[in-house]
């Protein structure tokens, strides 16, 4: 139906030659319907190459909204650089100072599980001055408020390096690697990826720590992703495609080691997202110093998939009675595991590790085809326009007609694994 402000214009439009040119462009703005235009695959080709480089982050922005990927990605557009700290300034000094942590661990005669606390906050202070002394231009000692963010930091990075400690003492798993980049791995056929007769994907990036439990005939492979924010592993996001990052980083580190022990039976032991934080014990009575730190390895708890062989659980913790501090498993009294506990048996890794790779696929193969509609997904009030700095943009408005969310999965694990499964039916041949 059209409304009378419309046909007002529409009349302008036709009989004043005077507003003609105003009112044609207002009855366009008025009418004006979101397309599914995309480039031609000559010109995304020319954009990207037939070799695309991209990174599991990258792809995550992909299917968050394509048009964000187009604009960082494509059209290479960044916000203005600012002299301050951000938050992704003070993530890259984490992550910078826990790699100089372990280096100087290892090149140290203590190991994670009998670090003293003294050595470990002498490491650890030492990692974060080298961390920020030539970061930013020197942007952390600039002013009062950034200089207090490397307090902030050496206290954050205090509790998660002892948390990090009392995790590994509770099972069989040691550190193996940190910062380990997949890329310098050539011909990893998991992270190159064929999108044709001749257009390749190959992905980039680090594996922010990679654990192993190392016997005679196998070596159990853990894989830590370290995260300053509130990101809690969801099954949702994950079969959306937003958060792939961390079975890509299993699947990489998997064949990494398959390729150092080839005799050896490599199994998937877990993945993790280790939120860096230093969270507050609230108490209605006095609490004894063990009392409070249990309180606090409980918050601090990695979150994440664990595989469901009770073989496995028990390498990750061995202390395991109820619930543990250190994966997200609870057991019953006859031993088998809590609904609140998030595993998978080794078959429903597998099959997740294949649904994962057939989605690098998918997604590298709608960039190559042009796809940059700006498509915003959206998990009940939260949408990717809501932190986008390309929002003003891609011209979205749900108001518009042809213009919607894309709404992300609401269904529940069991109704999800279902899906994956389907999913790799249809894949094979």
């Amino acid at each position: 139906e059209v409304s009378p402000a419309a046909l007002e214009l529409l009349r302008c439009y036709l009989k004043r030659l005077d507003c003609r040119e105003k009112a044609k462009k207002l009855l366009e703005a008025a009418f004006w319907v979101t397309g599914e235009e995309g480039l031609q695959k000559q010109t995304s080709r020319q954009l990207y190459g037939e070799i695309l480089e991209n990174s599991v982050t990258r792809l995550e922005r992909f299917a968050a909204c394509p048009f964000a990927h187009f604009a960082v990605y494509g059209l290479k557009l960044g916000e203005r650089e600012v002299y301050q700290v951000r938050s992704a300034d003070l993530g890259n000094i984490f992550h910078r100072a826990l790699e100089l942590f372990s280096g100087k661990l290892e090149r140290s005669s203590w190991s994670w599980s009998d670090l003293p606390d003294e050595t470990r906050e002498e490491f650890l202070d030492e990692a974060v001055k080298e961390a920020v002394k030539d970061y930013g231009q020197g942007v952390f000692f600039d002013s009062a408020r950034n200089k207090y963010m490397i307090e902030r930091a050496k206290r954050i990075l205090g509790r998660t390096v002892w948390a990090v400690c009392l995790q590994v003492r509770a099972g069989k798993f040691v550190p193996a690697g940190f910062e380990v980049s997949f890329q310098a791995a050539e011909n990893l056929r998991t992270v190159n990826i064929s999108l044709g007769e001749t257009e390749r994907m190959r992905l980039k990036g680090r594996i922010d720590r990679i654990d192993l439990c190392c016997e005679e005939d196998r070596v159990y492979v853990k894989v830590v992703d370290y995260k300053s924010g509130s990101t809690s592993f969801d099954l949702a996001s994950l079969y959306d495609g937003l958060q792939l990052q961390l079975v890509v980083y299993l699947n990489a580190a998997m064949e990494m080691e398959k390729r150092l022990y080839p005799d050896k039976e490599i199994v998937p032991a877990g993945i993790f997202y280790c939120r860096l934080q230093d969270p507050l014990v609230e108490a209605d009575s006095e609490l004894t110093p063990a009392e409070i730190d249990h309180m606090l390895l409980k918050k601090m708890r990695p979150d994440g998939l664990v595989n469901l062989d009770p073989d496995v659980i028990s390498r990750l913790d061995g202390r395991l009675e109820k619930t543990s501090l250190v994966i997200p498993v609870g057991v019953k009294k006859d031993g088998t595991c809590t609904a609140a506990s998030s595993v998978a048996p080794l078959w429903q890794i597998e099959e997740l590790s294949r649904f994962v790779s057939g989605k690098l696929e998918e997604f590298g193969r709608q960039i190559l085809d042009g796809q940059i509609q700006a498509k915003p997904c959206r998990k009940r009030q939260e949408t990717a326009c809501d932190y986008c700095a390309f929002s003003h943009l891609c011209g979205f408005d749900p108001a518009v007609p042809g213009a919607s969310y894309r709404e992300q999965t609401r269904m529940s694990r069991e109704e999800i694994w279902k899906e994956i499964e389907k999913e790799e039916q249809r894949r094979e041949p």
